[in-house]
């Protein structure tokens, strides 16, 4: 073990405070499943049969590219073969991202508002994955995830006509991690006016 390891597993002040602020981390989540129930109240949004928008749910683990996150999937519908979820992560050591992930039949629902949508937004900081091969990645590097304005139109509506999964994101600097709630919310309504549920 390395001198530097051996400090670090010496070190109680630094274990203790990675607990507080995993707890501060999961407190302002629960925060932003508030905000985010309230606007869906507020604009009944007509959501798919089945989806979760009561709960959701708050996950954390320790190994996304061997580093921390903590995530909240609300709303969310997660089946065998669909998928619409919105999923909010804190990923300790890079950023938060906001992510809107459709998959299957969901995907199909909304395929041509996102279409139609995403092209005319494009003035906003939106991210496409672009990675076919998994919709669980959720780094931003450029293999995976491109801005939308960025793209040729030509480009763009090929990814959103022919991906099995399509997943849109906004990411936002750890600094911002008091905010949370305010940024989940309003990624939240920004990408439901995509999909022409606003």
């Amino acid at each position: 073990m390395t001198d530097k390891a051996l400090q670090y597993l010496k070190d109680q002040d630094f274990l203790l405070t990675k607990r507080l602020i995993t707890n501060e981390i999961t407190e302002l989540l629960s925060k932003s499943r508030i905000e985010i129930k309230a606007a869906i109240n507020h604009y009944s949004i007509n959501f798919p049969e089945g989806m979760n928008q009561k709960n959701g749910k708050i996950s954390k683990g320790e190994n996304y590219q061997n580093l921390p996150y903590l995530i909240l999937d609300f709303p969310k519908l997660f089946k065998s073969d669909s998928v619409f979820a919105f999923r909010t992560m804190v990923w300790w050591g890079n950023e938060i991202s906001c992510t809107l992930h459709l998959q299957g039949e969901l995907l199909e629902n909304f395929r041509e508002a996102l279409i139609h949508n995403i092209q005319s937004n494009q003035a906003e900081e939106i991210y496409l994955c672009i990675n076919k091969a998994s919709p669980w990645e959720y780094h931003f590097d450029e293999d995976n995830y491109l801005l939308t304005n960025k793209l040729a139109s030509s480009k763009l509506e090929k990814y959103l006509s022919s991906h099995s999964f399509i997943k849109i994101s906004k990411k936002f600097p750890l600094s911002e991690i008091e905010n949370i709630p305010s940024l989940a919310h309003s990624t939240f309504l920004e990408f439901m006016e995509i999909l022409s549920l606003k």
